[in-house]
């Protein structure tokens, strides 16, 4: 946890970046107090190098390397099987140490979604959800869990029915920590991503491996906090096997990418995230834990932590190689 000036590569766990943050700016490197230039919101557990005197010198993002720590996003959508048992799910996860959730607003065509969260979001909807209540229940989270990060993905239309400017502001005040909009094209990003940068929201974009690597590269420099990497063509859902290709769109994406690369559909099994580990930033569990709650509707979070408690002992057995490694080298 030391500074060194020989460039040797500092981790912080936690959210010392990417929460609380705004998208430009500078960070504070924790117990020096000195300033680093040109920072931008890397995420939690983003691995940092820096010259010279490590306050004033040049930055880059270290190498993906095995045990780094790599972070857990977990989907999960609101009022679903209803509205107090969707928030009953989300303290739970927020309990066992998931540091980012995405929570879906439910919308009737869900175009990037397969069975599983398509059957959720139609079950919720039964439920009538309405976007202001949505953000005040977030609101209420958020405050009792500070340190973790809030994300809303949902479609354009119903953040066009409330007004993105509406939208974002109320964003904001709930203390949200941006939105995972899988429609908005990039093309038309700029003014949805404008009016979260100007309340200090990320806007986090969709990359899949069928982009040419200058729209690759303009996604993941159009994205804040982090730039999701769709690990296969298609829609969400529990596979068994990981794309063979994705490694290497991995490999291309990180090589243009400004910030974090989470990588989500289809990942929810411990092996998977083992297999991944060296080439992202972090992944992003949904189908699995939706699955869960639809099997067992009756113990909805004793459902959700048996899918993800083997993903976070993975990802801290992960990180437990690093810092056994590092105290090696000291």
């Amino acid at each position: 946890m030391r500074c060194r000036p020989d460039g040797r590569v500092l981790r912080w766990p936690g959210s010392v970046f990417g929460a609380g943050y705004p998208a430009f700016g500078v960070g504070l490197v924790p117990g020096i107090g000195s300033q680093v230039p040109g920072i931008r919101n890397l995420g939690p557990g983003t691995r940092i190098r820096l010259s010279g005197d490590c306050g004033l010198g040049l930055w880059e993002k270290d190498p993906v390397s095995r045990g780094h720590a790599v972070q857990l996003v977990v989907y999960y959508p609101y009022a679903f099987p209803d509205g107090p048992t969707s928030l009953a799910v989300l303290e739970a996860l927020l309990e066992m140490g998931v540091p980012t959730v995405e929570v879906g607003y439910p919308f009737s065509d869900p175009i990037a979604d397969g069975p599983t969260i398509q059957k959720a979001v139609a079950w919720a909807l039964r439920n009538r959800p309405r976007l202001t209540q949505f953000l005040d229940d977030l609101g209420g989270l958020r405050r009792r869990w500070p340190d973790r990060r809030f994300y809303l993905m949902t479609y354009l239309n119903p953040l066009y029915r409330r007004g993105l400017e509406q939208a974002a502001a109320a964003s904001a005040e709930a203390g949200l920590t941006g939105w995972i909009v899988p429609d908005l094209p990039l093309e038309e990003a700029e003014p949805v991503a404008a009016l979260l940068e100007a309340r200090g929201l990320d806007l986090v974009l969709l990359a899949s491996n069928n982009l040419s690597d200058d729209r690759l590269a303009a996604v993941a420099r159009r994205s804040r906090g982090f730039v999701y990497a769709v690990s296969t063509l298609g829609v969400t859902g529990v596979r068994d096997a990981l794309d063979p290709l994705l490694r290497s769109f991995l490999e291309r994406l990180r090589a243009v990418s400004p910030v974090p690369v989470y990588v989500g559909f289809g990942i929810s099994k411990p092996e998977h995230v083992r297999a991944i580990a060296d080439w992202c930033d972090g992944v992003i569990v949904g189908s699995a834990v939706v699955q869960a709650v639809l099997d067992r509707p009756d113990r909805p979070v004793e459902a959700v932590r048996s899918v993800v408690a083997p993903l976070l002992d993975t990802l801290r057995s992960l990180s437990d190689v690093e810092d056994l490694a590092g105290s090696a080298g000291r």
